[in-house]
């Protein structure tokens, strides 16, 4: 079968490997719809190493599939089934191989890692199941409530997810920030009731220019980790710093969170229980369109050109949003 590999930062080669062979535990997918993620961007770049032992480095891992074989102990699967692959590496590929659950580690709980669509579901959408389940979540736990004032520093794809997930919970204000007009025009859509262009050099006084008193919450969901940094200082007293992007290293003066009486917050999952009850929430809340996601969907690329929607999701444009590769049999549906 064929597959992408990274060869160094920016050269992306196209190779022929084995196709893989399911364990008895294990489903065959081929791929039909394969989301670039900031993660990918960053390890494309060379700025973060990747988080799986392969060599070469295979890349993707959030996409829609079709199941092609089934190994003896599955269950809940069958051949022709529509499932979306999260957390599997290598989804730039004809085919993935793995089990519905990955494996308990150190540094990782068991989480579904493929998960049953409807038949109806459109599979262009099926790459938001890897992120949007953690999204949901995170809007439902961080604690927000109709006096509570939110910011969201970035409106990529995360970004523009968390500005819908935020607005389901009501809070007095929800202020997003970015680079580009065209997202924040977007976020506006989603239900924001400031949006601020974020090229200004100072953050604080942007922020409290619409919230004299800082935020609440504040959501950095961008990729550089000097957000954080930033973030800190539009905090209000007893505030909440919720961590979404942030892949890239930075320096943080803790005293200044300290002083601020912050807290800082991960987003993951507590169990694999949860992980499923948030998967399940997602896909209806992408079946029945209370989230949105086609209007993000902006460019799409077929998979013989995959270096070509790299390149372009490298360059961060305003226009540039939600990114896929399509599989060499699947049809461009969206923008």
């Amino acid at each position: 079968m064929k597959s992408w590999i990274l060869k160094k930062p920016y050269e992306l080669e196209l190779i022929e490997i084995p196709k893989p062979v399911p364990k008895k535990d294990e489903v065959l997918v081929r791929m039909r719809y394969i989301g670039l993620c900031g993660s990918d961007i960053e390890i494309y770049r060379g700025k973060r190493d990747p988080e799986f032992l392969a060599n070469p480095v295979r890349l993707g891992h959030e996409a829609s599939g079709v199941v092609e074989e089934v190994g003896p102990e599955v269950q809940g699967l069958k051949t022709g089934n529509k499932v979306a692959v999260r957390g599997i590496w290598g989804c730039f590929s004809e085919y993935i191989s793995a089990s519905q659950v990955s494996a308990f580690s150190v540094s990782s709980m068991p989480a579904l890692q493929i998960v049953k669509l409807p038949d109806t579901f459109p599979e262009a959408i099926g790459p938001f199941v890897e992120v949007l389940p953690k999204i949901i979540r995170t809007g439902e736990k961080i604690g927000i409530t109709q006096q509570t004032d939110v910011v969201i520093v970035g409106q990529g794809v995360c970004g523009l997810l968390l500005t819908q997930v935020v607005k389901m919970q009501n809070p007095h204000r929800l202020v997003t920030l970015d680079l580009y007009d065209e997202k924040l025009g977007l976020s506006k859509d989603y239900g924001a009731t400031d949006t601020l262009n974020a090229s200004s050099e100072n953050l604080n006084d942007l922020v409290r220019s619409v919230l004299p008193d800082g935020a609440d919450i504040i959501i950095v969901a961008h990729l550089e980790g000097e957000g954080v940094a930033e973030a800190i200082e539009f905090l209000k007293w007893n505030g909440k710093l919720i961590l979404w992007g942030c892949l890239g290293k930075t320096e943080i003066d803790f005293f200044r969170l300290h002083i601020r009486g912050g807290d800082i917050l991960g987003t993951r999952m507590a169990d694999l229980e949860e992980d499923i009850y948030y998967c399940q929430k997602t896909i209806k809340y992408l079946e029945d369109g209370i989230i949105d996601v086609k209007k993000m969907i902006t460019h799409q690329f077929k998979f013989d050109v995959t270096p070509e929607a790299f390149e372009l999701k490298d360059k961060g444009k305003g226009d540039v949003i939600a990114v896929e590769v399509i599989s060499t049999d699947g049809k461009k549906v969206y923008p």
